[in-house]
């Protein structure tokens, strides 16, 4: 797995190695948060996220709630984002921390159509309640 980092250029992703006698696959798993923040892109990933700041290509703004209610109580915020994930077809939460306020949630991505996407969520709430979020399909 240290290999497969050191080919795809980022130490931070989760790579495995499968071979065949005919084939080596790399396969890159770039979830999980790094200092409390959702993870930037690598280059060569199909991905968008609130910590891709140096990517203006991969780039998204954090979200912040539009009620005043979920502006004011993160907890509150917190509840709506777990539901709607929970809600929205064809994602699977398969990982949760109310305490930290992260959640994961897998689905099957558009391109490749027989791929996986890891999207992923952590509520701040320091200096203002805002969700950072970050969604990339898992390279192969």
């Amino acid at each position: 797995a240290a290999r497969a980092a050191t080919i795809t250029g980022d130490v931070g992703r989760k790579c495995t190695t499968a071979s065949t006698p005919s084939a080596t696959t790399v396969t890159c798993q770039g979830y999980g948060l790094a200092g409390g923040r959702v993870r930037s892109c690598a280059a060569d990933e199909a991905c968008l996220s609130t910590s891709a700041i140096s990517n203006p290509s991969k780039f998204a703004p954090p979200w912040s709630p539009i009620s005043a209610q979920e502006a004011a109580d993160a907890a509150r915020a917190w509840r709506s984002v777990a539901a709607a994930v929970a809600e929205e077809p064809g994602l699977r939460i398969v990982e949760q921390d109310d305490g930290g306020r992260y959640l994961r949630a897998t689905g099957p991505s558009a391109v490749p159509t027989d791929g996986t996407d890891d999207v992923e969520f952590v509520l701040r709430d320091d200096g203002g309640v805002r969700l950072l979020y970050r969604s990339a399909t898992r390279q192969s």
